[in-house]
């Protein structure tokens, strides 16, 4: 019976320190925040999905789990099973696909999930005053009906 505890106790420790994936599901990516980064790298874009599953990420360069966008490998923050963060690298411009790699599963890829860009469109000053003044102005004509 001892050994039988030792051995339960070494996988439930294992499992707590090296990501053991308990549900066995295949990770699923739903959305990237932002789609747009700088060409030149250093964006943070919010990852989330499911089944994440890497414990003890919570500083970057994780050893447990790395991303790489279109092959160059990414700094990376696992907050949860859903929710990872990433930092660009340099790119050249256009559409980029991400592939997660956990330490227990499977490698997942998101294609074509960001587009870099040179310049990233603003509003200026100038216009979003315009934007404003616009939208008071239908608000004051749409209240006088």
């Amino acid at each position: 019976m001892s050994k039988r505890f030792r051995f339960t106790s070494s996988f439930i420790l294992a499992a707590l320190l090296f990501g053991v994936a308990a549900s066995g599901q295949q990770v699923r990516f739903d959305s990237v925040t932002p789609t747009l980064v700088h060409a030149r790298g250093g964006d943070h874009i919010r990852i989330n999905g499911q089944y994440f599953e890497t414990p003890f990420c919570f500083f970057p360069d994780c050893p447990l789990a790395r991303v790489t966008i279109d092959g160059v490998n990414a700094q990376i923050w696992v907050f949860s099973d859903t929710v990872l963060e990433v930092v660009t690298p340099a790119h050249v411009p256009g559409t980029a696909s991400i592939v997660f790699y956990p330490q227990f599963q499977t490698a997942a890829t998101f294609p074509n999930a960001i587009t870099y860009v040179t310049d990233i469109p603003t509003l200026s000053g100038s216009v979003r005053a315009l934007l404003a003044s616009t939208i008071l102005l239908i608000g004051a004509l749409a209240s006088r009906k």
